[in-house]
């Protein structure tokens, strides 16, 4: 009874405790994000799987190509089937709490200028993807231009 020779999933359903409609898989392992984490395989060759995962692949199948799993409940150690569901990494980050999550959800920039499609510039940086107001990028080019041409005017006055 959830020694090592035991199915990963059957030491899964052993560890959970329940939290309202949350299954906390109480392993002891979990990785930096909070997974919880499952041993399994030969003892000299020892694999470790996101607890989710092995649940949701025996239960459903295995995961579609260029999908993850979201955890509705935004509770990363929690197993229930019914709180995970297949979708883009996008569209996970996009649903989650953090940075790139809240500056998608943002409709204006710092300067109250709409992210429209005509006022919106998007670009990709070291493989991330940014946007971009162009009024205020107009507005600081123009700035810039401004201060060039009264540095070279007064640089010319002084000679």
């Amino acid at each position: 009874m959830g020694g090592y020779r035991d199915s990963p999933e059957q030491r899964i359903f052993e560890s959970i405790e329940q939290f309202d409609d949350c299954w906390i898989a109480n392993l002891g392992a979990s990785n930096s994000t909070g997974y919880s984490l499952v041993g399994y395989g030969p003892m000299l060759n020892r694999k470790k799987s996101c607890s989710h995962r092995i649940i949701y692949e025996w239960l459903f199948g295995k995961i579609s190509d260029g999908l993850v799993l979201d955890h509705i409940c935004r509770a990363p150690n929690c197993v229930n089937p019914f709180h995970l569901e297949e979708v883009t990494q996008r569209e996970n980050t996009v649903r989650g709490v953090g940075p790139s999550a809240n500056n998608s959800k943002k409709t204006h920039c710092i300067r109250g200028h709409e992210f429209s499609t005509e006022n919106t510039r998007c670009y990709t940086f070291n493989g991330t993807i940014h946007r971009q107001c162009r009024m205020c990028e107009k507005n600081r080019l123009a700035n810039a231009y401004r201060r060039k041409l009264c540095q070279a005017s007064h640089g010319s006055a002084q000679s």
